[in-house]
């Protein structure tokens, strides 16, 4: 290839490139590519869960299907399927409006709708556990903040399909991993 043909390629993805909430963002969004970021997402959760000594789950993969997005191995050596999203601002992504504060009702509104959109959904038989990851690379969401918000938080499951649930955030260098919450389901 051509040194032109590759700053074609350099210039398609910079163009491509999120400019709001970029951490967990892949430019590729084919299939081949969203299951990319999806598994690079699950590795950041498992590799910040190592970090601090909680090495529950293993040999995280894409699955090249819609539903569910990955699967790992829990400690039991059993399949766990895992169902990756995200918590976004998406009217910042539209480039229309800035980023912006959320309120602590917003927070847990649009938590609870993510929780109960993908717990309605059952992931098959096969499965031990069920996990919902939800990543956010939201400017304003500060991990300690949303961190004493949900301390007492119990989202509420409706279809009992899912087992847990995380929200996981950007790299922090400070703390040298993605820090991550585990959310309380209450059946």
């Amino acid at each position: 290839m051509t040194s032109d043909g590759w700053m074609d390629i350099l210039r398609n993805a910079i163009e491509r490139q999120r400019r709001h909430a970029p951490f967990f963002s892949w430019f590729d969004r084919s299939p081949s590519g969203k299951a990319i970021a999806e598994k690079g997402t699950l590795e950041s959760l498992l590799e910040s869960m190592e970090t601090i000594g909680r090495a529950e789950y293993s040999r995280p993969r894409a699955t090249g299907r819609d539903w569910p997005d990955c699967e790992a191995t829990n400690s039991a050596g059993k399949a766990v399927a895992v169902e990756v999203t995200e918590f976004v601002d998406a009217a910042a992504l539209s480039h229309k409006t800035q980023p912006r504060q959320w309120s602590d009702d917003e927070i847990l509104t649009r938590l609870s709708a993510i929780i109960e959109k993908k717990d309605e959904r059952g992931f098959g038989a096969g499965y031990a556990e069920t996990v919902l990851l939800v990543h956010t690379d939201e400017f304003y969401l500060d991990p300690t903040r949303i961190e004493a918000l949900l301390r007492s938080h119990r989202f509420r499951l409706w279809h009992r399909n899912l087992t847990r649930a995380f929200l996981v955030f950007r790299y922090s260098p400070q703390l040298g991993r993605c820090p991550y919450i585990e959310l309380q389901l209450a059946a």
